[in-house]
C-alpha cells in the first residue's frame, strides 16, 4: 500500500469499515512509514477530540439564517460597486452608431432603389421642346398658376 492509498482509505479505517486484508496492509504501512504514522495519529487525535464533545444540537433555523446572511452580504457587496462610466459611455456610443448606421443604410437603400417616375412632382415636370431647352408656353403658365396657389395656401 502507498501513502496515497492510506489517505484514500483513512475514513473507512477510522469507521472500522476495512476488510481484513486491507486492514492488515494499512497497519503494516503505518508501522513502516513514519510520515503516515504521524498523519494518522494527528487525524486520530482530532477525531477523538470531536467524539469527546458528545452530541451537539444544531438549531433548526441554522441553515435558513446562514442563507439569509449570505444573501445580505452578496446584495450589499453588489450595491456598493461604483458605476463604470467608461463601459456605460461605450454602450451608449455603440447604440447610437448602430442607429445611425441603420438610418443611413435605409436612406441609401431608398435613394439607390427609387423609381425615377415616383420622384417626379407635378409642379416640377415640364415638357421641354427640342432645340432650345425652354418649356412651352402652356406648361409655364400652368406652373406659374400652381406656384401661386401654393404660395397663397401657405400665407393662410
Amino acid at each position: 500500500m502507498t501513502c496515497d492509498d492510506i489517505k484514500k482509505r483513512l475514513k473507512p479505517f477510522l469507521d472500522d469499515l476495512l476488510v481484513e486484508d486491507e486492514y492488515q496492509l494499512f497497519i503494516s504501512h503505518i508501522n513502516e512509514c513514519p510520515k503516515c504514522k504521524d498523519y494518522i495519529s494527528a487525524i486520530g487525535s482530532l477525531s477523538n477530540q470531536l467524539w469527546a464533545l458528545g452530541d451537539v444540537t444544531v438549531p433548526a433555523d441554522l441553515c435558513q439564517t446562514a442563507i439569509y446572511k449570505f444573501k445580505q452580504r452578496s446584495v450589499g457587496a453588489s450595491a456598493a460597486r461604483p458605476v463604470n462610466f467608461r463601459n456605460l459611455a461605450l454602450g451608449v456610443m455603440i447604440v447610437v452608431l448602430t442607429a445611425l448606421a441603420f438610418f443611413f443604410g435605409i436612406s441609401y437603400y431608398r435613394i439607390k432603389n427609387r423609381n425615377p417616375e415616383e420622384t417626379k412632382s407635378p409642379i416640377v415636370t415640364t415638357t421641354v421642346e427640342t432645340g432650345k431647352g425652354k418649356p412651352d408656353d402652356g406648361s409655364s403658365k400652368q406652373l406659374l398658376k400652381e406656384l401661386e396657389n401654393i404660395a397663397s395656401s401657405l400665407k393662410r
